[in-house]
């Protein structure tokens, strides 16, 4: 995954995720590792008519995700991507 774009609901990918691809997982960085903070089973992730590149679930959070990862149904971890989170403005919008 190149750069994938990360923010509260929605993850939109460089291109959609293989056939093989059964969760994906947020980890956050904790001392020299790494902790789940989300995970979603890609088939229930909501994507958007005509365009797969863009996966929505209620559980997908910026909350310090460093890192996303893929993994296959027998769980083992294929692609491995650091989300690009965009910023959000601090003040009102004119």
């Amino acid at each position: 995954m190149v750069r994938p774009v990360l923010s509260e609901g929605l993850l939109t990918l460089d291109v959609p995720l293989p056939d093989r691809a059964f969760t994906i997982r947020g980890f956050k960085r904790v001392g020299n590792g790494f902790d789940q903070v989300w995970l979603v089973n890609v088939a229930e992730a909501t994507k958007s008519p005509g365009d797969p590149t863009h996966l929505r679930h209620k559980d997908i959070v910026v909350d310090h995700v460093v890192q996303l990862r893929v993994f296959d149904e027998s769980g083992r971890r294929f692609l491995t991507g650091v989300p690009k989170i965009p910023k959000t403005p601090s003040g009102p919008i004119i």
